[in-house]
């Protein structure tokens, strides 16, 4: 079943195209994505979410392409450039 859009409020009309694609991702990529920020590998997630790994690397790679990133650690900048990961470092 397709997921509706959300019709866009007055208050969420300013967000940066960055919360936009994160918008665009499913529950599912989302799942795999904060597993992947939680520093789980491909097997790991693919045991937590009951997936096969293929199907979490395909997951990864249409996130990559919604996020516009090409690697795993473009994936962790662009997180915590829109404030999914904080990470202090001193």
């Amino acid at each position: 079943m397709k997921k509706r859009k959300k019709p866009k409020s007055v208050a969420s009309r300013g967000e940066s195209d960055n919360n936009e694609a994160i918008d665009k991702l499913t529950d599912r990529e989302r799942e795999c994505y904060l597993c992947l920020l939680l520093g789980r590998g491909i097997k790991e997630i693919a045991a937590a979410l009951n997936i096969t790994s293929s199907t979490v690397e395909k997951h990864m790679a249409s996130i990559k392409n919604k996020l516009n990133c090409r690697s795993k650690s473009s994936l962790f900048d662009y997180a915590k450039s829109i404030g999914m990961l904080d990470i202090n470092t001193k």
